[in-house]
């Protein structure tokens, strides 16, 4: 990457330049390296600007400011963010690679990791590591780009506009739309403009779009570019699961696959990420290999043994949807135990979607814990549980009930940090609990 390319990208104004040789882009000064440009990012609780002097001491070869500061090596911009997306864009608009970007309110990190599991096995392949799905973390990922043939990238969002942003800084030749459910609702006020904003990433794909086709937003739009996948049968993909054991085994268009992750959702996300491969030319025995691979992600469906009991960590994040998702795959146990936090973000009709949960929990559990503010109304729509203020009171009352190879479902919004509650359980529940 040249100065004056940066300068062209972000139509910005060097101040007293001092020639030197630029390595990448940096926007922390905790682990920025020599020659790397520093970009004085701005937010809530910091500013950038504010850690330009420590970004030149520690090797900055420039910095992106949207004032002056020193007056030396300074690129001045109107928006540093906005330029950090247009550096991105342009740098992956020179690499000859193929870009495969996903979006969706839910599954859109394990739609990612089966799509990279199965382009790996035959050829070299990028994506966003973690979440790293946003207006900063999709820029600094795609700047870590070299020669590889494919990319595969999920785009997130949490305010209007981010998804047109994003899409125009990746510029996909295939999109996938997951999922239209209510989330971000606080921003976003109903579900409508959920599937606006999501739906806006279709502008900017080149090829095809791959959507939910059982989704009833999704499933209207009207593009020569769409690929329905789902469980109906009007769908041009349809995936009917044959059997859900300890693998899940199911078909597409009359092609048996098998996958080791649980619930209906894994099977959707497995879905999409076979049709890509389809569409890429990617052989039957290649997507089976890499679909059998472990998927890189961390508290999503994970089972595990505790004891004698048995424990689903989905403790990542929490939707109406995903819920759902889990409660369902948890219904198909005996002795079932479900602990819920809070879905956050869900705005005014947030009591209203956690009564609605409850209700769909009838009959599908044995035993309801709720925490967190809102949770009590799982409690209002199942009619009967826990109700409880921390985790070590959650972990009394999971003594209490569990019997011998129990399951228990723990899922709760990020900021409730559930986990925790897991690594309590490992550390307190004796083997035996109950045999009775």
């Amino acid at each position: 990457m040249k100065l004056e390319e940066i300068l062209k990208w972000t139509n910005g104004k060097i101040l007293n330049a001092k020639r030197k040789k630029i390595t990448g882009i940096s926007t922390d000064t905790r682990k920025i390296k020599k020659g790397e440009v520093f970009i004085a990012l701005k937010g809530e609780n910091f500013d950038g600007h504010n850690f330009v002097e420590e970004a030149f001491k520690k090797g900055a070869s420039y910095a992106i400011v949207e004032r002056e500061i020193k007056g030396l090596n300074e690129i001045i911009v109107n928006d540093t963010l906005y330029a950090l997306g247009e550096i991105a864009k342009n740098y992956r608009s020179k690499k000859d690679i193929r870009m495969i970007v996903i979006t969706g309110t839910v599954g859109k990190t394990t739609t990612k990791e089966f799509i990279y599991n199965i382009l790996k096995m035959k050829f070299n392949t990028a994506k966003n590591e973690k979440n790293y799905n946003n207006l900063i973390g999709v820029p600094m990922e795609l700047l870590k780009i070299k020669d590889e043939k494919f990319g595969v990238f999920e785009i997130g969002t949490s305010s209007p506009g981010e998804i047109r942003r994003l899409s125009q800084i990746t510029l996909p030749d295939v999109g996938i739309i997951t999922e239209i459910t209510p989330v971000h609702l606080e921003f976003f006020k109903n579900i409508k403009n959920i599937f606006i904003e999501k739906s806006s990433m279709i502008e900017y794909v080149k090829d095809k779009i791959i959507i939910n086709g059982d989704n009833v937003y999704l499933k209207e739009i009207d593009s020569s570019k769409v690929i329905k996948v789902g469980f109906d049968k009007e769908n041009d993909f349809v995936i009917n699961i044959i059997r859900a054991n300890d693998n899940v085994i199911f078909k597409i268009n009359n092609e048996e696959f098998e996958i080791k992750n649980k619930g209906r959702g894994m099977v959707l996300s497995a879905s999409f990420a076979i049709v890509t491969s389809i569409l890429e030319n990617i052989d039957t025995e290649t997507i089976r290999k890499g679909l059998d691979e472990e998927l890189d992600v961390e508290h999503r469906m994970k089972i595990i043994r505790i004891g004698n009991l048995n424990v689903i960590d989905d403790t990542y994040n929490a939707s109406p949807a995903s819920v759902k998702n889990a409660i369902e795959f948890l219904s198909t146990k005996k002795h079932r135990i479900a602990v819920l936090g809070d879905m956050l973000e869900l705005g005014e009709k947030s009591k209203h979607y956690h009564y609605l949960i409850g209700e769909f929990l009838k009959d599908k559990i044995d035993v309801l814990i709720c925490i967190g503010e809102n949770s009590v109304y799982y409690k209002k729509g199942f009619g009967k549980g826990y109700y409880v203020k921390d985790i070590e009171e959650a972990l009394k009352i999971i003594i209490e009930n569990a019997k011998e190879d129990s399951w228990i479902l723990v899922k709760g919004s990020r900021k409730l940090k559930l986990e925790d509650l897991i690594e309590k359980m490992r550390g307190k529940i004796c083997y035996t609990i109950s045999t009775s």
